[in-house]
């Protein structure tokens, strides 16, 4: 349990490697099924807004085969194939808002040097994204207050929660105004959801109840915002109407 609690406490580790790491933990542990339940939640405590944690743990959880799960978890989270789908929507010239660090985003929208990019940034977030664009670009950046200014300046919104569930989705602090507005402007909102983000409505509950009681790590960073907002979403299983949820429960998470 000592590696369990040096995970636990980890703080900004790349995501994909702290997924290797968790996978690798869980399946020290696998031939105990009890010991790797224990494993997860101690992870889980502390780094619950870590929502493709989240899902990766569920997947090994249920999985009869954890190390196949695990490596097929890894090998999509690496890949992020909505990056791929996302980079061959744009229209030519258009002008795109990301809200937040948007990294997916980001990726896709490096290979499209006849897009225009502007970025969201607030205290927490935006500025990741930023610097993954500006190897190959000029960005635009707003500051929070600058919202209504952002949105009318752009064909389209991209937003990217920390994690989606069945109706609503976390997101960085500005999203819901940057959708709203949006929304009245007729212009249209992408959610692109990375890979794991998606959550089954008991996993997204318990992991919204560790962010709002951890004030350290979590806590006023984000906001919810309804999937009823969205025009798309674009994920590794395609552009849909709603949101692609193919995590697995394990109940064990959910408390």
């Amino acid at each position: 349990m000592e590696r369990a609690r040096y995970l636990a406490q980890a703080d900004g580790v790349d995501e994909v490697v702290l997924a290797h790491e968790v996978a690798e933990l869980l399946l020290d542990v696998a031939h105990d099924p009890a010991e790797m339940v224990a494993a997860a939640r101690r992870v889980l405590a502390h780094q619950g807004r870590a929502a493709s944690l989240v899902w990766l743990c569920s997947h090994m959880l249920v999985s009869m085969e954890p190390a196949t799960a695990a490596d097929e978890c890894l090998s999509r989270l690496e890949r992020q194939d909505a990056a791929r789908q996302l980079c061959e929507m744009f229209a030519e010239s258009a002008s795109v808002l990301v809200i937040g660090d948007g990294l997916v985003s980001a990726r896709a929208l490096s290979r499209r040097g006849d897009v225009d990019v502007s970025v969201l940034t607030t205290p927490f977030a935006g500025h990741r994204a930023i610097r993954s664009l500006e190897s190959n670009r000029s960005v635009l950046s707003y500051e929070l207050e600058l919202v209504s200014v952002a949105v009318r300046g752009a064909d389209l919104v991209i937003v990217e929660p920390q994690m989606i569930g069945a109706t609503d989705g976390l997101y960085t602090l500005g999203a819901a105004a940057a959708v709203a507005l949006a929304s009245v402007s007729d212009t249209e909102v992408w959610c692109v959801v990375a890979e794991g983000r998606a959550l089954p409505t008991v996993l997204y509950e318990a992991a919204n109840r560790r962010i709002a009681g951890d004030v350290d790590n979590g806590a006023g960073m984000f906001e919810t915002c309804s999937n009823n907002m969205m025009n798309r979403f674009v994920s590794s299983a395609g552009v849909h109407e709603v949101v692609t949820i193919d995590c697995p429960v394990a109940g064990e998470l959910g408390a």
